[in-house]
């Protein structure tokens, strides 16, 4: 896999502590929305109340010194998406990695398919 314009928005973000997943969050919801071919970060039902910042749409959970990630996206109908989906997991990964922590398991959920506008 390439390095692509994303790779360099995580590149060098060093996040340690407990205080930064919120930063963490905002890092992957940036690669997430970069990735060509996500349309959007979907908030869960439980999480659209209050905030309407794309950071509530990243899950974070952090067991046994490892950085476990889900989100739920909508894709653009042209792109396959199994491979978007791999890609989705390999720049998250990074992402992670690049902050400080050991990467986990990324679960993303594809929950619509659009057509492009």
């Amino acid at each position: 896999m390439s390095m692509s314009e994303n790779d360099l928005v995580v590149s060098g973000t060093v996040l340690t502590g407990d205080d930064t997943v919120d930063d963490l969050k905002g890092v992957i919801a940036t690669t997430v929305l970069n990735t060509p071919g996500v349309t959007r970060l979907v908030r869960p039902w439980w999480r659209r109340v209050g905030t309407s910042d794309d950071r509530s749409a990243i899950r974070i959970t952090e067991q046994d010194g490892r950085t476990d990630v889900d989100i739920e996206v909508t894709v653009d109908l042209t792109v396959p998406i199994v491979r978007l989906t791999e890609d989705l997991r390999h720049r998250v990964s990074t992402a992670i990695a690049q902050s400080g922590r050991t990467p986990g398991k990324v679960d993303v959920v594809v929950s619509k398919v659009e057509g492009s506008s």
